[in-house]
């Protein structure tokens, strides 16, 4: 008579390489088998709404950085501005 251990260790094998579980529940096992069992739907729920959360604190640093890289973009422009100011006011000099 085989082993029932090694023919159970060759179908988790088998199993592991050839076939993937599906998601309802298992009947019958074997002891040394163990149960895969189904993610609940609270689970479930719980893990998009952790996906969803990670993804809105995501798009919310991207917004920060956009707002960040405005706002350097603003102060170069007063920079830019206020030279400018400058040489008209030195070319005003130079004018009179």
């Amino acid at each position: 008579m085989a082993d029932p251990f090694l023919s159970s260790s060759r179908q988790m094998r088998k199993r592991k390489y050839y076939k993937h579980f599906s998601k309802k529940n298992l009947e019958m096992l074997l002891p040394e088998q163990v149960a895969i069992i189904e993610d609940s739907e609270e689970e479930e729920i719980i893990e998009e709404e952790e996906e969803i959360s990670e993804e809105e604190e995501e798009i919310s640093e991207e917004e920060e950085e956009i707002s960040e890289e405005e706002e350097e973009i603003s102060e170069e422009e007063d920079v830019i501005c206020e030279e400018a100011d400058i040489i008209s006011e030195g070319e005003d000099i130079i004018s009179e």
